[in-house]
């Protein structure tokens, strides 16, 4: 897979422009995505309303699989579509909601 990081400027705070260095890692888990980013939030000092974290499907394509919020979980699609958690970082494992998680 891969992970997608940006911090992305707030509107609301007057910033315009990009905040930090975007970065494109490879990572084997939702797990390994989930703590890549929060290391990229605190490297940044990124707030919530900064932060891009997608993941990628190398092999289909480039197909997005998933997003990263500001917590740390890792959700099925794009952000701000309701996507199903795949990931919790407070649980460590993956999520079940009744739905097979997400074959990479």
């Amino acid at each position: 897979m891969i992970l997608k990081l940006r911090g992305v400027g707030n509107p609301d705070l007057q910033q315009y422009a990009d905040v930090s260095e975007p970065r494109i890692l490879e990572v084997g888990s939702f797990a390994e995505a989930s703590k890549r980013t929060r290391e990229y939030i605190e490297e940044w000092n990124l707030g919530g309303g900064n932060l891009v974290a997608e993941i990628f499907d190398k092999r289909r394509n480039g197909r997005q699989l998933a997003h990263v919020s500001y917590n740390g979980r890792v959700w099925k699609g794009t952000a701000g579509l309701d996507g199903k958690p795949l990931y919790s970082p407070s649980s460590q494992k993956q999520c079940t909601n009744n739905e097979p998680a997400i074959t990479i």
